[in-house]
Order: C-alpha cells, then structure tokens, then sequence
C-alpha cells in the first residue's frame, strides 16, 4: 500500500498518524480555529493574568527606589509565587473547556462524525469534573514546587537556587507530560483516579521523546509567554493561541497520545479501537510509522 494512504477527491486519505495530522489541517482547519475561539472564552482570566504580570512587576521596580537589591528580588519572586497560585485558578477553569475540546477531538480523529456544540457540552458533562480533578493535582504539584523555588531567592538561600530548578525543571516536565497524557486517556477510557495517575506516569517514563514532542509542539510557546515580560511579543503569542493555538494543541497532544495508546494498549487490549480512523483500504495490519518518517 502507498504510506501516503489513498487519494479520493484530490485528498490523501491517512494511513498513518502523522498523515493524520495534515490531513485534519486540510479538511477541518476551520474546526480547529472554532476550538481555539472557545477555549479562548475559558481561558480569558489566564490570558489576563498573563498580560496583567509584566505590569505587575514593572509596577515593583518603579517602586522600588532606595530598595537593596536583595529586597527588590525577595519582593518579585515572592509576587512570582503568587501569581502562580492566581494562574492556577485560572488553570481549573480553562480545564472544564478543554474537557468539552478533547471529547470533540476524539470524536474527529476516530471519524465518529463531530457536532461541535453538542459534542463540546457532551465533553464537559461527561468529563469536566475528571478534567478539573486531573489539573487540580498536576497543577497543584507544579504551583507549590514553583513557589517552593522562588522563595528560595533570598540572599541567605540563593546557594539552593540552582539545584532546586533544575529539580523543578525535571518535575514539570515530567507532570506536564502525565497531565497530556491523562486528558486524552480519561475521554477515550474508563479509568480511576488513581490508575489514570499510574498510567501516565508508566507512558511518560517509557515513552520521553514522545512527551517532550507533546510539550514542545504544544504548550512550549505558551509557558514561554507566561515567563516573558509584558510586550508585543507576549501580545502577539495569547492573539496566536486565541486564534489557532489552542485548537492545534489539543489536536498535536490528542495524536500523539492516541498513537502511544495504540502501541502501548490498544494493540493487544483494545484490538476494536487499535488504529480507529485511519485508512486501511487492504485490511492488512500496517505496523505504524508514527512520526518518524
């Protein structure tokens, strides 16, 4: 068979999942930019919190005159920390939309046929309090760890301040990488608190390379604009994910997790889910070449 898959309609039909990927760029572009435009909605106290924080901490410095350098720094890392318990708030209730957002990319990637309203309120009824469970946790991991970290600014600390990044470094990339991978498992199966967090962990550790594609082609811009400083850039980063950037993370987390549960579960598991959606014209079993050609 042609790896590039079949072509009806002037369209490659796709046989493998990074065939996927084009192929709902091609056909569903628009979708993506409804999602994005949605989760914008539920992600405006985030984009505003991100916006309001350069000013926040200018607003420190102007303040600062007559301030030992050690007071100024104590002063911005201790609003740092905080700011991290707001921008987590503001992470629970974006999570109730990315319930509906995932649901609706389920659907469109195993070809189950999308109504995205109803599918987009059915995800949220059906899984927004697991969704708001799952960012509860990582992201409590990840909020105190960071304001862990920045109180460790002080002068009398600052000799722990390397070790403990990179400590939180390793950290958050290890739970942003479960908490990817937890969204899409929770909407496709049924499985427990407890084992979702297993789980994770288990595809995390044994698949790294995966979860780091995951983070960078997804959210990689958007941790980049909560650590940058208020400017155009910033500005112009939160219109991007507005516009189309929420819309391609879900899909590039949703492929890359769906690929890995295929390889790692539904394979022997779930033989009746194994490769859903994808073109087989011959019924043959094509081992997929996932993203490495």
């Amino acid at each position: 068979m042609n790896r590039k898959g079949k072509s009806v309609d002037g369209l490659i039909l796709p046989v493998t999942y990074k065939g996927l990927f084009k192929f709902i760029y091609k056909t569903n572009f628009m979708l993506l930019v409804k999602m994005s435009l949605i989760l914008s909605i539920f992600a405006f106290l985030s984009f505003l919190a991100m916006g309001f924080k350069g000013i926040f901490e200018s607003s420190i410095l102007y303040n600062a005159t007559g301030l030992s350098d050690e007071i100024i720094r104590e002063r911005l890392m201790m609003f740092r920390g905080l700011y991290g318990i707001v921008y987590y708030i503001c992470l629970l209730i974006f999570s109730i939309g990315l319930a509906g957002a995932f649901y609706v990319m389920k659907k469109l990637l195993f070809n189950e046929g999308v109504s995205f309203k109803r599918d987009f309120l059915k995800g949220i009824k059906n899984n927004g309090g697991i969704f708001l469970a799952a960012t509860a946790f990582y992201g409590f991991i990840i909020t105190i760890s960071y304001f862990v970290m920045n109180l460790l600014s002080s002068d009398d600390l600052i000799q722990y301040y390397l070790p403990v990044f990179i400590v939180f470094c390793i950290l958050s990339v290890l739970v942003l990488g479960m908490y990817l991978v937890s969204l899409m498992m929770v909407t496709i199966y049924k499985v427990s608190f407890g084992k979702m967090i297993k789980n994770a962990l288990l595809i995390v550790i044994t698949r790294i390379p995966y979860i780091l594609l995951s983070i960078t082609g997804s959210v990689l811009l958007f941790i980049i604009c909560y650590l940058i400083p208020t400017n155009i850039a910033l500005y112009i980063s939160i219109f991007a994910y507005a516009f189309i950037g929420l819309g391609h993370s879900v899909l590039f987390v949703s492929i890359i997790d769906i690929y890995l549960f295929d390889e790692l579960v539904n394979k022997k598991q779930y033989p009746e889910i194994y490769r859903k959606g994808l073109f087989d014209a011959t019924n043959e079993d094509i081992t997929d070449e996932g993203f490495k050609k």
